[in-house]
C-alpha cells in the first residue's frame, strides 16, 4: 500500500524542507510540496491537492473550490493560529477537519508586540535609519511605566503580552467581548471600546476580524492625541484610511504593523507614511516558534490520519500486563465501566475510576437497581501489575472503589492516590494512606511525576457541585507521551466546558455515553453525556478522538453495544470514535 500524501505549503517549511519530510516519512507519510518559498495559488493547489489526504497549511487562501478539487482530503492542519484563509463552512460540509496550532506562537507575537511598542515610544527605528543617513535627528520618547495600555483580544497571544506589558510596569486593560468571567489579576476589563481608546496610551491587536474594523474612523478620531497602535494580529481589524487620516491628524503618533492582506503588499501611502513601522509578517517566524508550531501542526495532522488501533488480547489481561511492562506506544486498556489503565511511552503506569470488585452488589442487593455485573472484572486488584498513580475522579464507589484502592494501598506500596480535595475523608475510609493521597479542587495543574502533568478540571454529575473546598466531580486532562487524555470522569455538559477543553487542547477525550433519565435520578443513579452529547463535545472542542465508555457492566445504567455499533456504522462527523472491549487494548 502506498504512503498518504499530505501537502506540505507554508513558506517557512517549503524553504528548508527537510525536518518536516523527516517527520512526515517517520510516520509513514508522504509529504508533498509546493515550491520552494512561494506561496501557490489556487491553480497550483487543485493540482497539488489530488491524491492527498492531509495539507500542512500556510495563509494562503484556501476557498470552496479549492477544497471541492481534494477528493481524498481528510484534514487541513494550519501552521499557525489562525483559520480565516479557509472556507470553514465548506469544509464541514465535506466533511474535512480543520485544526490551528493554537498557542505555538504566542510568545513569538506577544515579544514582537512588545518590541514594536517600546520601538514607537523610543522611535528606535526612526533613529537608527536617521543616523545610516548621516543625520543625527533625536525626539524625546516615553517610558513604559504607569504607559496606559488597552489589549484586544486576551487569548494565548494577548494574555502574553499584557503579562510582558505589567512586568515593565504598565497599566494594562483588556477589551474583550467573548471572553467568559474569569478571575483576572492586575488588569482591568473594558466593556466598550471606543471608550476605553479614548482613554488609553496604547492598543494593541490579537484578536480575530469582524465583519468591520475594529479600529475605524469613529475609534481613530476621537482618540486621545498620541496614540499607539500595535496591530499583529490581521489586517482587517484596522480601517487603513481612517489609520492614514489619523496619522495624518496627529491623533495616531505610531502604528505598527505586522499583518497584511496580501504579502508583500503594496506601497501605499499608508506603509510608506514616516510613522508606520511595517514589519514583513515576522511575528511567529522564530526558530522556537516554527519548531513549536511544527511539532503541533504534525501532531494535529497525525491525530485525524493515524488515530487509534486496536489491539487483541491472546491471553487473560493479568497474564498479557506481565509480559508487555514496557511500551514503545501509548496504551488505553478498558476495565469496564469509567476504569483504564494506561501505559505510556515514559514507562508510567496509571489506574483510573477502577471498579474491579463487587462491593456494589452486596450494597444493593433487594434494591429497585440491584448492581449485578453484566461481565467479571477483567483482572482482580491484587494481579495488577505496578501501578505509579491512581486516579478517582468522584466518590461513587465504582469510580473510587474500596475493594480496588484498599488492595492496591496494600500491595503497592509507592503507588499514589489522585482525587477530589473535596473525597479526601472519604479516601482515607477507604483504606487510602492519608500520606499517599494527592488532591485537587478542579482547576490544578500537577505534575505527581516526572514527565507527567495532569490538569483538574470540574465535571459535572447531572451539575455542577462546587464549594470553597472544590470540586465534588473532576475530570482529567493528562499530558503524557505528547498524548494529552481527557477523562471526564462522570460529566454531563455545562457552560463552559467546550471553552475549557478548548484551551487544554486535548487529543483522546474518555467519555461515558451511558445518558441519563428522570428514573434512574429519581433512584440515586445521576446520569451521564448521551453518545451524541460525547461526539458533540469532542467536535465543538475539535478533540479528534473518543473513546466511548460507562456502558455493559449494569442493566439499568447502560446503552447496548448494538446501539452504539450501529451508530459508528451511520457516524460520518470529523471524531474517530471507538467502542472498547475487555479483550483488546488501544494503542498510539
Amino acid at each position: 500500500m502506498s504512503a498518504m500524501k499530505v501537502l506540505v505549503t507554508p513558506r517557512a517549511l517549503t524553504r528548508d524542507p527537510h525536518e518536516v519530510t523527516l517527520m512526515l516519512r517517520d510516520l509513514g507519510l508522504e509529504p508533498v510540496l509546493a515550491a520552494a518559498g512561494k506561496q501557490p495559488n489556487s491553480e497550483q493547489l487543485r493540482d497539488l491537492l489530488v491524491d492527498c489526504v492531509g495539507w500542512i497549511a500556510g495563509v494562503e487562501s484556501i476557498t470552496a473550490d479549492v477544497l471541492r478539487s481534494a477528493p481524498r482530503l481528510r484534514v487541513i492542519s494550519r501552521f499557525g493560529t489562525g483559520m480565516s484563509n479557509v472556507d470553514l463552512a465548506e469544509a464541514q460540509r465535506l466533511g474535512i477537519r480543520v485544526r490551528a496550532a493554537a498557542g505555538a506562537n504566542a510568545q513569538s507575537v506577544a515579544e514582537l508586540a512588545v518590541a514594536l511598542t517600546l520601538d514607537c515610544l523610543r522611535g528606535v527605528s526612526t533613529s537608527a535609519r536617521s543616523v545610516a543617513e548621516g543625520r543625527w535627528h533625536r525626539n524625546a520618547g516615553r517610558e513604559v511605566a504607569d504607559m496606559r495600555v488597552l489589549v484586544s483580544g486576551y487569548g494565548a497571544i494577548g494574555k502574553r503580552y499584557a503579562d510582558l506589558m505589567k512586568r515593565l510596569g504598565a497599566r494594562v486593560s483588556i477589551f474583550d467581548p467573548w471572553l467568559s468571567d474569569v478571575e483576572l489579576v492586575d488588569v482591568t476589563r473594558v466593556e466598550d471600546l471606543a471608550s476605553a481608546v479614548r482613554d488609553t496610551d496604547v492598543v494593541s491587536l490579537h484578536c480575530p476580524p469582524g465583519e468591520a474594523p475594529l479600529l475605524g474612523e469613529a475609534e481613530l478620531l476621537e482618540c486621545q492625541p498620541g496614540l499607539i497602535v500595535i496591530n499583529t494580529a490581521r489586517s482587517e481589524l484596522v480601517d487603513d484610511e481612517a489609520m492614514l487620516a489619523a496619522l495624518e491628524a496627529g491623533t495616531v503618533a505610531s502604528y505598527a504593523v505586522d499583518a497584511f492582506d496580501k504579502e508583500p503588499p503594496d506601497l501605499s501611502p499608508l506603509i510608506t507614511h514616516p510613522r508606520v513601522i511595517a514589519t514583513a509578517h515576522i511575528g511567529a517566524y522564530t526558530h522556537e516558534a516554527v519548531q513549536r508550531t511544527l511539532q503541533m501542526s504534525v501532531a494535529n495532522l497525525i491525530d485525524t490520519l493515524v488515530p487509534l488501533t486496536e489491539v487483541h488480547l491472546v491471553s487473560g489481561l493479568a497474564e498479557h500486563l506481565s509480559e508487555n511492562d514496557s511500551v514503545a506506544k501509548l496504551r488505553l486498556y478498558w476495565l469496564g465501566q469509567a476504569g483504564f489503565l494506561i501505559r505510556t511511552p515514559d514507562e508510567h503506569t496509571l489506574l483510573i475510576d477502577a471498579y474491579l470488585s463487587d462491593v456494589l452488589r452486596e450494597k444493593y442487593r433487594g434494591t429497585v437497581f440491584p448492581h449485578e455485573r453484566l461481565v467479571e472484572a477483567p483482572i482482580r486488584p491484587e494481579r495488577l501489575p505496578r501501578i505509579d498513580l491512581v486516579l478517582a475522579t468522584h466518590a461513587h464507589t465504582d469510580h473510587l472503589d474500596p475493594g480496588t484502592v484498599s488492595t492496591l494501598a496494600q500491595s503497592q506500596p509507592d503507588a499514589r492516590f489522585l482525587i477530589p480535595n473535596r473525597v479526601r475523608q472519604v479516601a482515607i475510609e477507604r483504606g487510602i494512606p492519608e500520606e499517599r493521597i494527592i488532591t485537587a479542587f478542579g482547576d490544578d495543574v500537577l505534575e505527581p511525576l516526572p514527565g507527567l502533568r495532569i490538569h483538574a478540571i470540574r465535571s459535572a454529575h447531572e451539575s455542577l457541585d462546587v464549594d470553597q473546598n472544590g470540586s465534588a466531580y473532576l475530570g482529567y486532562v493528562i499530558e503524557v507521551g505528547g498524548e494529552r487524555i481527557y477523562h471526564s470522569g462522570d460529566c454531563v455538559p455545562y457552560p463552559d466546558l467546550i471553552k475549557e477543553l478548548k484551551g487544554l487542547r486535548p487529543t483522546i477525550a474518555l467519555l461515558p455515553v451511558n445518558g441519563r433519565d428522570e428514573h434512574r435520578l429519581s433512584n440515586g443513579v445521576p446520569g451521564n453525556f448521551t453518545l451524541s452529547e460525547a461526539l458533540d463535545v469532542c467536535e465543538r472542542a475539535e478533540i479528534p478522538v473518543m473513546v466511548a465508555h460507562h456502558w455493559g457492566m449494569f442493566d439499568f445504567n447502560t446503552v447496548e453495544e448494538a446501539t452504539l455499533q450501529a451508530r459508528r456504522a451511520d457516524y460520518t462527523g470529523p471524531t474517530s470514535w471507538y467502542i472498547p472491549s475487555l479483550s483488546s487494548y488501544l494503542e498510539r
